[in-house]
């Protein structure tokens, strides 16, 4: 399909038929009807007191995704109240709509439009004008991976709130948070851009270069960047003190790549920090948010090249997948063309291979499409290695070691719609048999 060869081993990848939509999505039954049942107590409830309720289709998301919920509020109601259920461990948020985008603030009182699940549930209801903030939903799991249930009730009054549905979930009384002190004292910036630069030494990268900013009087800036083939890190390290005066920054990093893609750091902390991969050259746009107003902000680029031994013919999200794997594990080594090459589809699919005796391995996915999560598994005897994906990344990667074993069984399961993987075995060093080797 891409031009890889295929196995050399002269072994032909068995492909096992994906089951029930359930079961696939990593839902047991017991759960679903759980859910379900859950969903008939709201539907029964709110109807008794409401014009009318709509159940909607349900969604299935995963670690990071976001889905856009439009919700009729230009109706005869007077109160429109809206739920999102799924398991009771689920995690995700539910962000309201704003008419007024200068409503949009940052610090005390930026999250008000955002609310967070408790014991996977969120009940919101609003009425008279009020009606627009429920317009446009955005719903974002995350949860490695979940089902949603999405309701709408429509009345004179507000449906009842899910804590009277739903007493086994209600979380009782919260306290509120207090600061315990004041917030941790940072190094100098000199000194954060020295550790940064010394890590990026450490890890074998390439100090590609070094970027002086000024941030504009909204505390953002952004820039077009053309990175080539490979893995990049971007530290963004601002200076926290702007016009005469020591402000505090929670400085945020967003690369946006040309193919649609998009990786940023969105954690409350001083300095930022991306990984992002590419498997070719290709545009990108590095936007800065969070600095002190006018303030400076210096960005450091460092650079991996793509190891050599992935295959150029690759689609370029696999390679990037790939590396991005190995990048986090610090293998970014592999000189050698793989031993082994495939392509695969959504499922599980059970590979038998013949390899060396007393000899180690690697093993490295990467998928493109519409991925939500991909794993990786080797049976070497009675010993198992595996790398169970998260929905975090389209790359998977774990490594093994043979004994006395030539066959190995290999595993790929990759769950998502429209997506293929592409995959190779390296071999990476032999040992003496009769040497301990441990997978």
């Amino acid at each position: 399909m891409f031009g890889i060869s295929p196995p050399r081993f002269g072994v032909c990848p068995t492909f096992i038929g994906v089951g029930a939509l359930i079961s696939v999505m990593g839902v047991d039954e017991a759960s679903a009807a759980s859910l379900s049942d859950d969903v008939r107590r709201v539907e029964r409830a709110w109807a008794q007191v409401s014009q009318a309720v709509s159940v909607k289709r349900p969604q299935f998301l995963a670690a990071g995704e976001a889905f856009p919920w439009l919700v009729r509020v230009a109706s005869g109601a007077e109160c429109v109240s809206v739920g999102v259920l799924g398991a009771r461990t689920t995690d995700f948020t539910v962000e309201l709509f704003h008419n007024d985008l200068d409503e949009m603030k940052e610090g005390p009182g930026a999250d008000e439009g955002v609310l967070q699940s408790v014991a996977g549930a969120v009940y919101v209801s609003r009425c008279g004008e009020k009606r627009i903030e429920l317009a446009a939903l955005t719903i974002r799991m995350k949860s490695p991976q979940a089902a949603l249930e999405m309701i709408v009730a429509y009345g004179k009054r507000q449906a009842p709130s899910f804590d009277l549905i739903f007493p086994e979930r209600a979380p009782g009384e919260v306290q509120p948070v207090q600061r315990p002190g004041a917030p941790p004292l940072v190094a100098p910036w000199a000194e954060r851009l020295d550790m940064a630069s010394q890590t990026l030494r450490e890890m074998g990268a390439e100090l590609a270069e070094t970027i002086e900013l000024i941030a504009d009087f909204n505390g953002s800036v952004s820039l077009a960047s053309l990175l080539e083939s490979g893995c990049h890190r971007f530290v963004a390290s601002p200076a926290l003190v702007a016009n005469g005066a020591t402000q505090a920054a929670d400085t945020d990093l967003e690369i946006q790549l040309s193919s649609g893609r998009t990786v940023r750091d969105r954690s409350y902390a001083t300095d930022a920090l991306v990984d992002v991969c590419v498997g070719d050259t290709e545009r990108a746009r590095i936007v800065l948010t969070g600095v002190p107003s006018r303030g400076k902000v210096t960005l450091l680029h460092g650079r991996w090249a793509m190891p050599p031994g992935i295959p150029q013919l690759w689609p370029s999200d696999a390679k990037a997948a790939v590396g991005e794997s190995l990048l986090h594990r610090r293998w970014l080594s592999l000189q050698q063309e793989p031993v082994w090459e495939g392509v695969g589809g959504v499922g599980k699919t059970i590979i038998p291979m013949n390899t060396e005796p007393g000899a180690c391995y690697l093993l490295a996915a990467g998928a493109t499409g519409n991925v939500r999560v991909l794993r990786l598994g080797a049976q070497v005897g009675p010993r198992r290695a595996a790398d169970r994906g998260t929905g975090e990344s389209d790359g998977a990667a774990l490594s093994f070691c043979t004994d006395v074993q030539r066959q190995v069984r290999v595993d790929v399961e990759l769950f998502g719609t429209q997506a293929i993987w592409t995959g190779g075995l390296w071999k990476m060093t032999s040992v003496p048999l009769g040497q301990d080797i441990l997978p």
